[in-house]
This record gives structure tokens, C-alpha cells and sequence, in this order.
């Protein structure tokens, strides 16, 4: 098996700028991953912020690096990965160089995760109440009485009915709706400043959805979080965020203010994607989808040039030679693609 290159010596954390810098910036993060044929590299160079308040949205299909982008800011990315290269500045503190102590005291009580699967993520032998009641004990330093109680006014704050009787439930007693309730209410226990939530919407209904949705949205204006929206369906990113991030094969590959990103779309993967939203056809009644050609490639092969290349009717000689860096091509819109008028004018 390859083994993972050292990651970077410790760098000093930059001091903020200015006091409107943004709560996290991630400058150049490099995640990967040995296997038997080279590294796997699941976050490749990325550079993204968020704002206090904000909600940036992250989308992209299963494996493009949204996921492992939000373990690597709590420290959390699965052994035997690692950060090869890049700053994750929280606050202006390099949380790749923080000790184990600062972590601690970072994560759960400042940095927040809802985990995509609550059924895997939520402890099986300890109730919802005490899992929600141990990060109040942590880092709010509460009494087991005073935490207990604040956990049973937590659930009731996230739209659990009974909430006293749900505390001392196990989490296989629990709806897949309730679970997730359960998992944002661990989260918020501590008031963080920003949420990570990774497809926190995964195998519900919709109905169950849009209340979960709808529930972050009311938090966040509550107490005035910024949250990360790790998702696939872009749908669901375009309805919630005020800012879009697309990722494909560990690169992010189009970075704009939402709107701005559907109305001049300037990425053929970003294209695709909306293109592969469902959409009716009244006469017919029936669902019409235009689903991206090809598969996404495996990232312990990736060439040179832009990944997107063999999926993309624009690919020419000069896709090999892209070095995958986010270029301005407009007012706060970057871009990978070195087509981006051909895209945002659907000549192709």
C-alpha cells in the first residue's frame, strides 16, 4: 500500500484582516488517501469561506470531496487520510496545525456536525437525552441535573413531541425524522457559531425534508449561525443558500452567489447538474430527466487537466493543460473552466 506523504510543517495561523474577515477560510486543502494503486486524493486545492450568518452551499455527486472537506475542518478525516497541503483559519487560527487540546474545545462547542446517517451517527447504547446532555457537561460545564434538563428543552426546541419522554429513549426507538431532530439538537447544545450539515436531509421523505430544512432555517436566524449545506441535490442547495460551491472529483470547480449561479451558470458540470434536475412534462405526465453522460473518475487515477473532461461536450486539447484553479470571470464568480462564455451562453 502507498503510503501518505508527511503533511506540511506547521505553519503560524495569519492573523484576521480586518473584522469582517470571514468566520472560516479554507486556503488550499489537500486531503488523500492511500491505496493499493497511488493516493487517493478526495480534496483537491480547495479555497472556499464562509461568513457569519451565511449559508454556503457545497454540491457535487457522491464522492466529489464535500464530505471529507467538512471532516478535515473538525479534525476528523478517517485514518489512514491526511492533509497533504493547505490552511483551514478558523477565526484566523490554523485548525490543521491546532493542537488535540484546542480541537477539543473547538469542536462541538464552535464548529458543529450534523452527520448525514443520524442512525450510524448517534451512540446505540446511550439515550438521545444523555448524548445531547455531554456536550452541555463538556464545554458548558453544567451540572448532570442542569444538563439533562437542558437537553429535554432542546428537543422540545427542535420539534419533538414528549420531549421528557423522548430523552430517555434509544435512538432505534426513534423515527429517521426524529433522529435527525435529535442529531441538530446535540449540535446546536453549545450555540455554535457555524453548523456543518452534511446531507442532512438523506433517506427522509419529502415532506420530512422540507420540516428539517425549514427547522435550520428558523435556528439559524435564532441565533444567528453560519451553516455549511453539504448536498447532491442542487435543488435543495438553490432553495437554502446565499452562496454555491460545486465540487467534482476532490476539485471545486464554480463558486458564485446562488442566483447568480443558475442565471450564468459557467461550468459544463455545474450545467449538467441543473439540466439533471427533474422537471415535468404536463402532456406526457411524466418526469423528464437529462442526466450527465459518463461516470465521475476515480481519484487515485486522475490525469492531467480537468477531471470533467471526458463527461464534457466542450472538452478540447487545451482541457489537458487546466490546472483546475478558480478563475474571477465575473463579479464574485469563479470558475475552472476555461469555456465559461461558451457555457453561461449554452453554445457548445
Amino acid at each position: 500500500m502507498t503510503n501518505v506523504p508527511e503533511p506540511l510543517s506547521p505553519m503560524a495561523a495569519a492573523p484576521p484582516d480586518s473584522p469582517d474577515e470571514s468566520l472560516l477560510d479554507i486556503r488550499g486543502l489537500t486531503v488523500a488517501f492511500p491505496t493499493r494503486s497511488g493516493l487517493a486524493v478526495a480534496v483537491n486545492d480547495v479555497s472556499l469561506s464562509v461568513a457569519a450568518g451565511e449559508t454556503k452551499g457545497i454540491v457535487g455527486e457522491s464522492g466529489s470531496g464535500k464530505t471529507m472537506m467538512c471532516r478535515a475542518v473538525l479534525g476528523l478525516i478517517p485514518q489512514p487520510g491526511a492533509i497533504l497541503a493547505g490552511e483551514i483559519l478558523w477565526k484566523g487560527q490554523d485548525l490543521v496545525t491546532a493542537s488535540k487540546r484546542d480541537m477539543r474545545r473547538v469542536r462541538g462547542s464552535q464548529i458543529a456536525m450534523i452527520f448525514q446517517d443520524p442512525a450510524s451517527a448517534l451512540d446505540p447504547v446511550f439515550t438521545v437525552g444523555d448524548q445531547i446532555a455531554e456536550p452541555l457537561r463538556v464545554h458548558r460545564n453544567m451540572s448532570r441535573k442542569s444538563a439533562q434538563k437542558e437537553a429535554i428543552d432542546l428537543l422540545g426546541h427542535v420539534g419533538i413531541p414528549s420531549a421528557r419522554e423522548r430523552s430517555h429513549s434509544y435512538p432505534h426507538e426513534l423515527s429517521g425524522g426524529m433522529r435527525q431532530r435529535a442529531m441538530i439538537a446535540i449540535a446546536i447544545a453549545c450555540r455554535p457559531d457555524l453548523i456543518l450539515a452534511d446531507e442532512p436531509t438523506t433517506n427522509l421523505d419529502v415532506t420530512i425534508q422540507d420540516q428539517i430544512l425549514g427547522l435550520l432555517s428558523d435556528l439559524q436566524r435564532e441565533f444567528g449561525m453560519a451553516i455549511v449545506l453539504v448536498s447532491h441535490d442542487l435543488g435543495v442547495v438553490a432553495q437554502n443558500a446565499d452562496d454555491v460551491a460545486v465540487m467534482y472529483a476532490g476539485y471545486a470547480v464554480e463558486s458564485a452567489p446562488t442566483k447568480l449561479l443558475f442565471s450564468s451558470t459557467r461550468h459544463p458540470y455545474t450545467a449538467g447538474l441543473i439540466k439533471a434536475l427533474p422537471t415535468v412534462n404536463i402532456d406526457a405526465q411524466r418526469t423528464m430527466l437529462s442526466p450527465i453522460p459518463g461516470q465521475p473518475p476515480a481519484l487515485d487515477h486522475l490525469g492531467s487537466g480537468c477531471p470533467f473532461a471526458p463527461r464534457c461536450q466542450y472538452s478540447a486539447e487545451r482541457c489537458l493543460q487546466v490546472d483546475m484553479s478558480l478563475v474571477r470571470v465575473a463579479d464574485q464568480h469563479d470558475t475552472a473552466c476555461p469555456f465559461a462564455l461558451e457555457v453561461m451562453s449554452g453554445d457548445g
